[in-house]
Parts: C-alpha cells; sequence; structure tokens
C-alpha cells in the first residue's frame, strides 16, 4: 500500500497506566532523525525514484511492472534500467511518459528477455536528468519458474532537494547522491517477520546489491550475513553467498554435519530473520506452504501456510550512496542554432551605445521536447545564456554570435551576425545670434563681438561650438558671413551662420547679435517590446537652457500610447504604452518631439514599438525575463503540495556620492543605478526611485536632475507578483556651482545717464550683490549706481546708473556672495561720454 497523503494533524488518547503483567521497561533505540525533510524510502508512499525488487521473464518466468503517475495535471518523464543477474547478468533500459493520472504495465521479457533480477524507474526531465517529482507509485506481478505467483509493493525513494539533478563533467552522467538532502537513503538491514517453520513451508529469500553504476552490469557478488530469532530468542547466522536461496539452505558455520539456521523453528512456530550488508541491498522473500493450515484448540498452534511474498521491513539505513546514471536523451541529434535578424547599422542613443534584442527562439533541435540553452557573445565575449534578451551594445563593430545545446549537451554550429553601431547623427546648435548691423564713421571696418551659440549632441552631450571669424574679430565695411561649426566625436559636423553687415557713414551702436532661443533636449528612447494587456510607462524628462518651460508630442505611434501627467515647468510627462488585444503589432518610426515656450523644437531618434511576449529591458544587461517555472517540461516537483510562497526581490542601489557640484542653472544631474536589485525566483521587476516622498524617476537606470541643496534617494523594487523592498536611504548634498563671471554687456557704461546691464556667469543667488570700482584710471570713486531688477543662477540683470560728476574711464566689476565668494573682473567697464 502507498500512501499518497498525510494529514496534517491528528490526535489520539491513549493510556498512560502500566497494565497489569507488562513486560519490564527496556529503553527503545532508534535511528537518527532524517535530514532533508526526509521520510525516508518505503513502499508506503510515492516517490521520484521506484525500485522493483523482483522480476522474471521467458524461461525465467513472466512478470508484469505497474507505474501510475498520480500528479492530477503534470506529465511525468521516467527513465527505466531493467537489472538481470542470471549468468554474466545484464541491463536493458527505457523511457516512457506518462500523462496526469495515467497507469501503464510493462512485460520485462520486451525489454530484458530470459532473466531475472531488479528494475529501477525514475522521473528525469526534458534533458534526461533525475529530477524531483515525487509522485509515483508502483507495484508488480511476478510469476516464478515453479508457478508460484507473487506481488510486491515497489519501494518509493523520494528527492527531497528541488529541480534535477546536474550533469557531470563529462556530461553523458549525472550521480544520484541517497543521502536523506538529495534523495532518500537506502536500505542497510533488511528483516522478515513472520517468519513460518520449514517443515511445512519452503521460503526463498533473495538479496541484490544496490548498482553504483546503472550504465554497467549489476553487482553479482558479496556475502550477507543471515541472523534468524526463534520464538525463545535464540539467533542462529549464517551466509548468503548467492544472490537468492532457500532458506533452509542457509547454515550455521562450522557445524558437522551442517545445521540450517531454521533447525530451531518448529512446525506451527514463528520466528523473523534479517539481513546484514556491506552495501545497500534490495530484498524479496517467498512463501510456498507445504502443509495445510490448521488451527487446533481455542488458540491452537496453528501449521502449514499460505503461499506469497513477503514484503521486508527496513531497520537501517546507509548514510550516503552514491549512483551514476546515464544522463542523456538516446538517439539524440545535435540542435541548430538560428536568432531573429539584427539590423546589421544600428545608431546609437547616448554616450552608453544602444540596446539590441538578441531573441534566439528560432533555433531547433529535431528531438521532440529536447530543450535548449543559449550562449550569446560580443566579439567572443559571453554576453548572455538567456533564450531571449536585451543587450547593449557599444558604439563600433560587434560579432553576434550564437550557441545552443541541447538536453544532452551536444552543441550547434555557432550562428553570426556582423552589426555595426555608429553615429550619424550631427549635434543640434541653437541660440544663433541675431544678424549684426553698424555703422561706423572710417572705412577700415570695426571689431564686433557676439556670443557663440550652443551645441548639443545626443551621444557626446555639450560640445564646443567655433565661429570663422570669431568674435571681437575685425569685420571690414560690407557683409561677412560667420559660420558656425559643432563637431562630435564621431566626427559628425553641424553648421549655421551669422551676417554681419558693416557699413561707412556715422559712429553708431551695434544693431542686433542677440543671442537666439536654446533647444531643449532629452534623451533618445530604445525599441519598445510591449505586451498585450499590461501597461507600460516610460517617463519623459526633458531639460532647457533656458529653463524654459516643455511640453511633449507624440509622432507616429499606435493608437495605444499617448503621453499623460505633463508637467511643463517640471519639462516632465509620462509615456503611456497600454496595448490590447486586436492592437497594431509594429509600428517603426515612432519619436517624441519637446517643444519650449518659443517653439523651439528637439527629436528623439526613431524608436520601435512592437507587441511581443517579453518586454524590453531599459538596462540592456542581456539577464532575460524571469523563468519562473511552470509549462509541460516532462515532471515537476511538488506533487500535491502547493507552490512555494512568492519570495520578495531585493532591491539595491549603487553608492551615491555624498556631495555633487552643480553643473547646470537647475543642479546637477545625478546617475542612478538599481541593476543589481535581484529577484529569487527571476521575476522580472519595476524600478521606482523617489526623493524623499516624492517619485522622480522609473528604470533600472536613469538619469534624474537634482536642484541644489539635500535630497533623500531611496529605490523600491516590485516582482510581477506585489513583493517589494526599498533600499535604505542615501543622502546627497547638490552643491552650488563655483562662482563666476563670463560677460558683461554692454561694456561702455554711458556718461550721464543709465543703461540697463545684463551679467551672465554660474552661481548666483538671491544675495548677491554687484558692485563698480575704479581702476589706476579713474579717480573720486566709481560714483555708479546699480539697480538690481533681477537674479537668477545664471544671470543677473541690473540698472547702472550715472551722473555728470561720474569720472570716465575703466571699472573693475565686483560680484559677491553671501557666503563671500567674490569675483572681480578687472576693467570689465569703462565710462565714456
Amino acid at each position: 500500500m502507498q500512501v499518497m497523503r498525510r494529514l496534517d494533524t491528528f490526535t489520539i488518547a491513549v493510556p498512560v497506566i502500566k497494565p497489569e503483567g507488562a513486560a519490564p521497561e527496556v529503553p527503545t533505540g532508534s535511528q537518527v532523525a532524517a535530514d532533508g525533510k526526509s521520510l525516508g524510502a518505503g513502499e508506503m508512499k510515492p516517490g521520484s525514484i521506484l525500485i522493483y525488487p523482483r522480476f522474471t521473464s521467458g524461461d525465467q518466468g513472466a512478470s508484469r511492472l505497474f507505474l501510475t503517475n498520480t500528479h492530477p495535471t503534470a506529465k511525468a518523464r521516467i527513465r527505466i534500467f531493467f537489472n538481470g543477474t542470471v549468468g554474466t547478468g545484464g541491463v536493458a533500459e527505457t523511457i516512457i511518459s506518462l500523462f496526469p493520472n495515467e497507469t501503464t504495465s510493462l512485460d520485462p521479457q520486451e525489454f530484458l528477455p530470459n532473466q531475472r533480477g531488479w528494475v529501477m524507474a525514475m522521473a528525469i526531465d526534458l534533458r534526461a536528468l533525475p529530477l524531483s517529482f515525487n509522485n509515483l507509485i508502483g507495484s508488480s506481478m511476478v510469476t516464478e519458474q515453479t508457478g508460484t505467483r507473487n506481488s510486491y509493493a515497489a519501494l518509493a525513494i523520494a528527492r527531497n532537494a528541488s529541480g534535477s539533478v546536474p550533469r557531470n563533467s563529462d556530461v553523458t552522467t549525472s550521480d544520484v547522491i541517497f543521502n536523506d538532502l538529495e534523495f532518500d537513503r537506502l536500505p542497510a538491514t533488511i528483516a522478515f517477520n513472520g517468519l513460518p517453520s520449514q517443515s511445512d513451508n519452503i521460503t526463498t529469500i533473495g538479496a541484490v546489491r544496490f548498482s553504483s553504476d546503472l550504465t554497467a552490469p549489476p553487482n553479482l557478488r558479496g556475502l550477507m550475513q543471515v541472523t534468524l530469532t526463534d520464538p525463545l530468542l535464540r539467533q542462529f547466522s549464517g551466509v548468503l553467498s548467492t544472490l537468492e536461496a532457500r532458506l533452509s539452505t542457509l547454515n550455521i558455520p562450522s557445524t558437522t554435519p551442517p545445521t540450517p539456521i531454521t533447525q530451531t523453528l518448529e512446525a506451527g512456530h514463528r520466528g523473523w530473520v534479517r539481513i546484514l550488508p556491506s552495501s545497500p541491498v534490495l530484498s524479496w522473500g517467498v512463501n510456498v506452504a507445504t502443509a495445510p493450515f490448521t488451527a487446533p484448540g481455542v488458540y491452537g498452534d496453528y501449521s502449514g501456510g499460505l503461499s506469497g511474498s513477503t514484503s521486508p521491513h527496513i531497520l537501517t539505513t546507509f548514510g550516503a550512496f552514491t549512483t551514476r546514471t546515464v544522463a542523456l536523451n538516446p538517439n539524440n541529434t545535435g540542435p541548430t542554432a538560428d536568432f531573429e535578424t539584427i539590423d546589421p547599422l544600428i545608431e546609437t542613443r547616448s554616450n552608453l551605445g544602444t540596446i539590441v534584442r538578441l531573441d534566439g527562439r528560432v533555433s531547433t533541435d529535431p528531438d521532440p521536447e529536447d530543450p535548449l540553452t543559449y550562449r550569446w557573445f560580443d566579439n567572443d565575449v559571453q554576453i548572455s545564456t538567456a533564450e531571449i534578451s536585451d543587450y547593449r551594445l557599444k558604439k563600433g563593430q560587434h560579432t553576434i554570435k550564437l550557441i545552443v545545446a541541447d538536453g544532452n549537451g551536444t552543441t550547434s554550429e555557432a550562428k553570426s551576425q556582423q552589426v555595426n553601431v555608429v553615429d550619424t547623427t550631427p549635434p543640434i546648435l541653437s541660440g544663433i545670434p541675431a544678424a549684426i548691423s553698424k555703422s561706423v564713421s572710417g572705412s577700415v571696418g570695426t571689431s564686433i563681438n557676439f556670443n557663440l551659440p550652443v551645441a548639443y549632441d545626443s551621444v557626446d552631450g555639450w560640445v564646443s561650438v567655433t565661429a570663422n571669424p570669431r568674435p571681437n574679430s575685425l569685420f571690414k565695411i560690407g557683409k561677412t558671413v560667420v559660420t558656425f561649426t559643432a563637431k562630435d566625436s564621431s566626427g559628425n559636423i553641424a553648421t549655421s551662420s551669422l551676417t554681419v553687415t558693416v557699413t561707412s557713414g556715422g559712429n553708431f551702436p551695434v544693431n542686433g547679435g542677440t543671442s537666439g532661443n536654446k533647444s531643449p533636449y532629452l534623451n533618445n528612447i530604445n525599441d519598445q517590446y510591449l505586451i498585450t494587456g499590461k501597461v507600460r510607462t516610460y517617463v519623459l524628462q526633458a531639460e532647457d537652457p533656458n529653463n524654459e518651460s516643455v511640453t511633449f508630442e507624440l509622432v507616429g505611434a499606435p493608437a495605444y500610447a499617448r503621453i499623460e501627467r505633463a508637467n511643463p515647468v517640471l519639462k516632465r510627462a509620462n509615456l503611456v504604452m497600454a496595448p490590447v488585444e486586436g492592437s497594431q503589432i509594429h509600428a517603426s518610426n515612432v519619436r517624441v518631439i519637446a517643444r519650449d515656450a518659443r517653439g523651439m523644437t528637439f527629436s528623439t531618434l526613431p524608436f520601435r514599438m512592437m507587441l511581443s511576449e517579453h518586454e524590453n529591458d531599459e538596462t540592456g544587461s542581456g539577464v532575460g525575463p524571469g523563468t519562473g517555472g511552470g509549462g509541460d517540461d516532462g515532471g515537476g516537483g511538488g506533487g500535491d503540495e502547493p507552490p512555494p510562497a512568492n519570495q520578495p526581490p531585493t532591491a539595491a542601489m549603487a553608492s551615491l556620492p555624498a556631495s555633487v557640484k552643480a553643473t547646470t542653472r537647475n543642479g546637477a544631474i545625478l546617475k542612478l543605478d538599481g541593476s543589481s536589485s535581484n529577484d529569487p525566483e527571476k521575476d522580472p521587476l519595476t524600478y521606482v526611485w523617489k526623493n524623499g516622498d516624492k517619485v522622480i524617476a522609473e528604470g533600472a537606470m536613469v538619469e534624474v536632475p537634482l536642484a541644489v541643496g539635500n535630497h533623500s534617494i531611496t529605490l523600491t523594487v516590485t516582482d510581477t507578483v506585489g513583493g517589494t523592498s526599498t533600499t535604505s536611504p542615501q543622502t546627497v548634498v547638490v552643491l552650488p556651482r563655483d562662482l563666476t563671471v563670463t560677460a558683461i554687456n554692454p561694456a561702455r557704461i554711458p556718461l550721464f545717464n543709465s543703461v540697463n546691464m545684463t551679467i551672465t556667469g554660474t552661481g548666483f543667488n538671491s544675495g548677491t550683490t554687484a558692485q563698480f570700482e575704479c581702476t589706476s584710471f579713474c579717480s573720486g570713486g566709481s560714483r555708479i549706481t546699480l539697480t538690481v531688477l533681477s537674479i537668477e543662477e545664471d544671470t543677473i540683470v541690473l540698472t547702472a546708473k550715472t551722473t555728470s560728476a561720474t569720472p570716465t574711464g575703466n571699472r573693475n566689476l565686483i560680484i559677491t556672495n553671501p557666503g563671500g565668494a567674490t569675483v572681480r573682473v578687472q576693467r570689465s567697464n569703462f565710462v565714456s561720454n
């Protein structure tokens, strides 16, 4: 009888008063408790391995083996070894599959004819590796040569560790360890109780040594001590020197004439026998009555007996035993590696490169249900072992290679493709000065100053701009075209121009030259792979050099994509993608356009939106989506046990600096890296970054703007079933930019007049003050009244007022912050009529 399920609890009341005439109390000995939650090998439970102690076939008898998969939903794949012990022995094997709740029967004659011995059935996965599938039960019906028919329950051995047994380094075998931690321990001391007298019964016992290598013939040698205990507790021992023998033929050593160990078992009496081997054994017993069953008297002493098989009892087990088994599928054919074509020429999207999808699902194997493993290489460096994943490629030439291996470890030839990640997009020039005109009284020309435009590149960030002719150059009478040039690290060039017109006919101030509007910018977006029925949100964060509000527009996107929660002041919005059944499968030319308050626009590189079974990984790690198990993989662990509870993820973020210096008027751009976060079940994670209680970004690796001041950054990760984890906060102080002055416009301050003046630089704040002091070329004090109109971090606008008593000559500008920082610009301005 096999027990499919045990009650969690059951209570029974027992008497605690010692009954009259009870035997003296003797301490009861027992084995050490099993490790690994093992219940121990036995015939009253299901297991991952079944051992049938006896079979016969052909001229040795006839047998029928029964095998049942008790799992209600999972299919079982089972490898069966037939071990013959007649003559030189022999081994045969087969692999079968059983549907849920299916029973099958096997005839050993079809696999190992004219033999007798033992059988082992082992649950395996699609790679032919032994696995945890504690749902098998079995029994057998055996007919001996004599015609005696007996039945045996298979010994069930459970796997106490989860998953499959790993393959050995030779690739062809696996080691199955019976130690209660991996699998239940194997029988050592075996006993039979209720042994009848051999005067009116014939009892045959057999014992075979468990094989240490199932790929080799079984062990047919070895001596085992057999000890019989009669009703008077007398013990007699003999030696079992063959694999099976009649009990009455086992003699007490050194007796003349030979005396059977069963000598004292008289008719109608019973004893018990035990087998003491030196290694794990499988045992069985057969009893044939030679006298009729009688029971004289009220209670009577019965004689004769009932024919039938005898199941042994396991008294002790071996602490550890290892057997080697085949770990390959028979007649295996190697796989073929293939993957979805990657664009051979890809535009890089940032200084980190661009993310491509590695999809090897089109790889094939001619063997049904043979699982594949994957190894991806980039220029011969392994980058992923996932069937499908997203990986970031840096700028340059790449040879992407895929090698797959089947369940037997047979590898394919490599499939390769050349991919070139290039940067062909030039920087964007903006802030172009307006056309300049100037009238002079002479005929030579004049020096003209102007501000340089700015240039932003998606890969290099801000790049320098040159002008030809340069500012403050001599511009001759007539029209001169100034060419502005910005060049990125890849050699891409952007140009723009400014027209400067100098005329003769009087000395008049410069007209024009005001810097134009500067373009906003935002990061390029990777291709978006989307799951039908799942909402995906991408945070758009723009920047604007003029700190103007920014709006967003989505171009070329399918109907399920939209802009939500737009905040022009914060220059932020959410790109929400929510495909449903019937949505457009592929959109290949999607862009996001950022537009500032004066209409200047910036467009991302085109990206794709595609429906897929696996959403994209913004980290480009190559890890691939989570593989939480499930599906029909030829078996599975746990039987009727409930699935394990979800294990929450672990949030981890890279260390942040204690302080950073602001790099823009708005503060600093801080890189946040949570890619070291992990989930025990490999579930995909979502990432939410907060500054205090405010959400500032989503994604594993992001860049966020932080204003000057103190910030407390945390990361919360969430798996697909709601498990969450939050890091401890890290404090970051954003320090203001150093106090600098880069330009003062205009330089001339008219006498007995007033002029609006713009001072540009960095590190200004609400308490910043400005004043002029005389140089060696003026005396009597500066006598210029300054009235501040507005102060921003990089711009001060003020009015400079002079009187008739203000000395002419050069002035030094002094800018001072409340903290004491001071900048002095020598001879920055001059007072003249």
